[in-house]
């Protein structure tokens, strides 16, 4: 359990040993609540709150508030100068205790599939820009647009070793470019997750497998 989290779970604790009812607003999404349980929380009889927005979140804050239900609330997320003076004030006019961590929300792991979608979409907007460069140069862009996806930043260094050592060639980079732009990141991301851990040597071996094997398959085709 983490320091804030252990703060405001002694905190719920010590006030429902004294019978207060609590409202937990988790704005951020940080609270665990199943530690709390274990550490003693009577999770069943908290009111729970996760709202998706700030101004929302305020706003359960002082409905509940006003209404007299709460005795303490506890509050994660971070608001404006203004919410939380209005939040303090409201509390304090109703005698409620209030118990106000701030706290960022951490974002939303992305999906494979959102993951790959974002990475096809940026290949494409490179091809675009690099119809005029030479057909090392589109290979370099096309490269170079695997850098921004932390999931295909081996495959990215794979390829950028190839070029500036001189090892590609004219077949390997026709196979490249050929590969389609959503092809080219499946690729790129199928070989960092299988073989990101090795050398450059290896990763590129990799590509060298799936272009050539790519390119074959529209030729038979």
């Amino acid at each position: 359990m983490s320091e804030t989290n252990g703060a405001a779970t002694i905190k719920i604790m010590a006030a429902q040993e004294s019978k207060k009812t609590v409202l937990l607003v988790d704005l951020a999404r940080v609270f665990d609540l199943a530690a709390a349980a274990s550490a003693g929380v009577n999770v069943e009889a908290l009111l729970v709150s996760t709202p998706d927005e700030a101004l929302q979140a305020v706003e359960i804050a002082e409905t509940v508030i006003r209404s007299g239900v709460a005795d303490v609330v506890v509050f994660f997320g971070t608001l404006g100068i203004r919410q939380t003076a209005s939040l303090r004030a409201l509390c304090a006019g109703k005698g409620v205790d209030l118990h106000h961590v701030e706290a960022e929300r951490a974002p939303t792991p992305k999906t494979a599939a959102e993951v790959e979608a974002e990475l096809t979409a940026d290949i494409r907007s490179v091809g675009r820009r690099s119809r005029s460069l030479s057909v090392n140069q589109r290979l370099a862009a096309r490269a170079e647009a695997l850098i921004g996806c932390d999931a295909s930043r081996p495959a990215h260094y794979a390829l950028v070793w190839a070029i500036s050592t001189g090892r590609l060639s004219s077949e390997m980079v026709a196979a490249l470019l050929a590969m389609s732009a959503r092809a080219f990141a499946r690729a790129a991301l199928k070989i960092a997750a299988d073989v990101g851990g090795h050398g450059v040597s290896t990763i590129y071996a990799a590509w060298r497998s799936l272009a050539i094997g790519a390119a074959q398959q529209v030729s038979a085709a």
